[in-house]
């Protein structure tokens, strides 16, 4: 059976499916990654909250803009590798949809 790298991930690492002992009963031990992501995300509601209408139109903003910014960083980083010409030719200017039928 094939497994996806995703789900490999989803089940080793986040979930730690691959330790022993570990099952619908047992969760195993915390992932104090996780946690500590989750509790960033909350305290950045709350901040954006306590601050009220005044300060969500900046919290817009960065949500909105933020990512775009990544986008383009990646994008002109993804330029300055070798070999990008064959990967846009690869995946834009030839692409091969039969593999689509296959999945």
């Amino acid at each position: 059976e094939r497994i996806l790298a995703t789900q490999e991930y989803l089940n080793r690492r986040v979930l730690g499916k691959d330790l022993p002992g570990i099952s619908m009963d047992n969760f195993g031990r915390m992932r104090w990654e996780l946690v500590l992501c989750y509790l960033l995300a909350w305290i950045i509601v709350a901040a954006s909250l306590i601050q009220g209408v005044k300060s969500s139109g900046k919290v817009v903003y960065f949500t909105a803009l933020f990512p775009n910014v990544v986008l383009v960083i990646l994008l002109v980083r993804g330029l300055t590798l070798n070999g990008f010409k064959k990967g846009i030719d690869f995946y834009l200017l030839q692409p091969d949809l039969s593999k689509l039928q296959n999945s």
